[in-house]
């Protein structure tokens, strides 16, 4: 994995409107933030104006608490962030990781533990990604420049 290459990862062969989706996952152990990775679970439309649902795991250094980076993309738009704070260590075994998307919500959770809701408000005229199928995706890619701390520390 290097700059050039960008990381691994995969996409689904289909592409879904409304559904749950679960994906078991255990991090790299020790100092991901110095190897520079990012652990990506996530949906995602194509274009300009797609939209995307994100489940991202921050690089991390030994010591500090692991990040859970969340985010919904609408019509090319996001700054709908949130970051949590794992009440685990996901490095030592495997946890499921959900997105429930459907017509009224996108619902976020951890072994089945809710974390995130991010309703649909189109009535009062706030975007919700319920128009465009998405693929489903994995990835482990470098980070270095936005995910490993805020980017101060840098891929060894």
């Amino acid at each position: 994995m290097d700059k050039t290459s960008g990381g691994s990862g995969f996409k689904s062969k289909r592409d879904y409107l409304i559904e749950r989706f679960n994906m078991k996952m255990k991090l790299i152990a020790g100092n991901s933030a110095g190897t520079g990775t990012g652990t990506t679970f996530y949906l995602s439309s194509k274009g300009p104006s797609h939209d995307e649902i994100d489940l991202e795991f921050l690089g991390n250094k030994s010591g500090y608490p692991y990040t859970l980076h969340t985010n919904v993309f609408t019509q090319g738009q996001g700054g709908r962030e949130e970051g949590f704070h794992l009440w685990f260590d996901p490095t030592k075994h495997f946890h499921t990781y959900s997105i429930v998307w459907n017509p009224r919500n996108i619902i976020i959770l951890v072994d089945n533990i809710l974390i995130r809701v991010f309703s649909n408000e189109e009535s009062i005229g706030v975007p919700y990604p319920n128009k465009q199928r998405m693929k489903v995706y994995g990835s482990l890619w470098d980070a270095d420049d936005w995910a490993t701390r805020g980017e101060r520390v840098k891929t060894d």
